[in-house]
């Protein structure tokens, strides 16, 4: 592509993204880590109702994200800084991929296929803080490329930067770095005289290796590790059904298509793309599906095969026919990532009214009364839907994974408060607000609950005594 239309590209997708953000998106843990947001800068400005049940914690591999947009929650809502990391984490993985282009020497018209791969599960799910270290994962990836054509102390600080970064947003993505980077040593011939670029380009990783482990060490408990093989042959084909099947088998059949021509080829314009799939494929097979309070780890890594596998050959080796095919089966992924977007804002209607109107929640919390799913997805979309509340109001809740311990806004002992679907008498005692989703029949321990307000499929009750605000 000419430089023109490299740069209507990223114009276009920050537009679309900036569109595909607006209101209420359905990835699944977006809410939660926008009231993170929120309590974190209220807690910082010194909101004494909150202290009082939350406290901070600092880094431990975990939370820069959180770290580095608090500053967007203090001068507007926690839930405007979520969804401005996203949106500059969408920019940031254009960015890398356009980078590793570069650095491979392939047509700008990766830039396009590659487009899908940014939905991928980290997205649908929410895992913000975990996509945004893969980009920058890739982003330092694409540096120790430009290392290896000639040495510069600027590509050897930017390294250390992004591998740093990479290493404070989640350790399983500087996991995945360090391994690809090992994996560039020994492949397909081992390649020596790097290992000094390589060890410049990791000492302040180094520097900060040692005492994170203690951290992490010292603060974790037994963690349980469940494998699953099943998951990792069949999990996306379970889970995306028809609601997002493009999104799934487009890139598959995109990626099985480069590879059955590099085959039939016998070549591929860079070993070094192949030794890049190869690692992220076995990596893939060999991670478990979840370990601890980390859940869907494995699953989180295809996209990033798949990018490699667009970088095994140049689009200009491909025919023509392939390559129109190619920009058809993006469109249609794009065309159905921004329909579910549209049907999942039908699925909320009446969110803004319940988010926006009446006085702050309290203490307060959500529930479906429908269960956590969109018909034909597997995948939980509902289930923090009513956090929204927290991320633009604020207020003491329990959707903010604050009885995690790797999350930067956790519960003070004793001040925990649980609310389980079933919604017993006892679980909702203490509650300021509730705000529920379906239009099902009211439990019997909210028989004398007011209902302040409704929209849609939406109410939010009060308790029936005089501390309801």
């Amino acid at each position: 592509m000419s430089r023109h239309l490299t740069a209507a590209a990223f114009a276009g997708w920050a537009l679309a993204t900036a569109l595909l953000l607006q209101g209420f998106p359905p990835p699944i843990d977006l809410a939660a880590h926008g009231g993170q947001l929120q309590t974190f800068a209220a807690l910082l400005q010194g909101n004494a109702e909150l202290g009082e049940a939350y406290e901070l914690h600092g880094i431990s591999g975990y939370g820069l994200l959180t770290w580095l947009f608090v500053p967007v929650a203090i001068i507007s809502t926690g839930a405007l800084a979520i969804k401005v990391a996203l949106w500059v984490t969408l920019q940031l993985y254009l960015l890398a991929v356009w980078q590793l282009s570069r650095a491979f020497g392939r047509s700008e018209v990766a830039l396009l296929w590659a487009l899908p791969l940014a939905f991928n599960l980290s997205y649908w799910y929410g895992f913000v803080p975990s996509l945004f270290a893969q980009v920058l994962m890739l982003l330092a990836l694409a540096q120790f490329l430009r290392m290896q054509e000639g040495f510069s102390w600027k590509r050897v600080l930017l390294f250390n930067l992004l591998a740093v970064g990479t290493l404070l947003g989640h350790l399983l993505s500087f996991g995945v770095l360090v391994l690809c980077v090992s994996a560039l040593l020994l492949f397909p011939e081992p390649r020596w005289h790097l290992l000094g670029k390589v060890a410049l380009g990791f000492v302040l990783p180094a520097l900060l290796a040692l005492p994170l482990s203690a951290s992490v060490m010292s603060s974790s408990e037994p963690t349980s590790v469940h494998y699953d093989a099943a998951s990792h042959l069949l999990f996306f084909q379970r889970n995306y059904r028809s609601a997002l099947v493009l999104n799934f088998w487009a890139p598959l059949a995109l990626t099985a298509g480069l590879l059955a021509w590099a085959w039939r080829r016998r070549r591929v314009a860079d070993a070094r793309a192949t030794v890049l799939l190869l690692t992220l494929v076995a990596v893939y097979l060999l991670l478990p599906k979840e370990a601890g309070l980390a859940f869907l780890i494995a699953q989180r890594l295809p996209f990033l095969a798949a990018l490699f596998a667009l970088l095994l050959l140049d689009a200009s080796e491909l025919p023509r026919l392939a390559r129109i095919a190619a920009h058809v089966l993006t469109l249609a992924v794009l065309v159905e990532t921004a329909l579910f977007h549209v049907r999942f804002a039908r699925e909320v209607a009446g969110l803004e009214q319940m988010v926006f109107s009446g006085p702050a929640p309290g203490k307060h919390a959500f529930v479906s009364l429908e269960g956590d799913y969109v018909p034909d997805m597997r995948l939980p979309f509902l289930s923090h839907a009513g956090d929204w509340w927290t991320a633009y109001r604020g207020g003491v809740s329990d959707g903010l994974f604050a009885d995690a311990p790797h999350q930067p806004v956790q519960w003070r002992p004793g001040h925990a408060i649980h609310v389980p679907a079933e919604l017993p008498a006892d679980g909702v005692a203490a509650l300021d607000h509730l705000l529920l989703y379906g239009s099902g029949p009211l439990p019997a321990s909210l028989a004398y609950w007011t209902e302040v307000s409704r929209a849609g499929k939406w109410r939010k009750l009060a308790p029936p005594s005089s501390h309801a605000r």
